[in-house]
């Protein structure tokens, strides 16, 4: 159960879940451009705007996140603390 529930699978799962609104509108630009729906690409554009900003925020987030979740190899300093002489 710790395996699901660890930080790095929260941040793929958040991740999954800020990005998922942002991808349709991106691929199906093409097929809105061919049929001449280009008013929809304001509205698309507006909706994820802010998305967009968020998910990069947590991917930078995500950083912290994978760096203090990585297994550190034996006989090196953490971070935290400094290494030994």
């Amino acid at each position: 159960m710790t395996s699901w529930l660890n930080p790095t699978a929260i941040l793929i799962g958040a991740l999954f879940v800020v990005f998922s609104p942002i991808s349709p509108p991106c691929t199906s630009r093409p097929t809105r451009l061919r049929l001449g729906k280009q008013e929809l690409e304001l509205d698309f554009r507006v909706r994820a705007s802010p998305l967009a900003s968020s998910a990069g925020a947590l991917a930078l987030a995500g950083l912290l996140v994978v760096r203090q979740d990585s297994p550190r190899p034996s006989g090196t300093a953490s971070p935290t603390e400094p290494a030994s002489p």
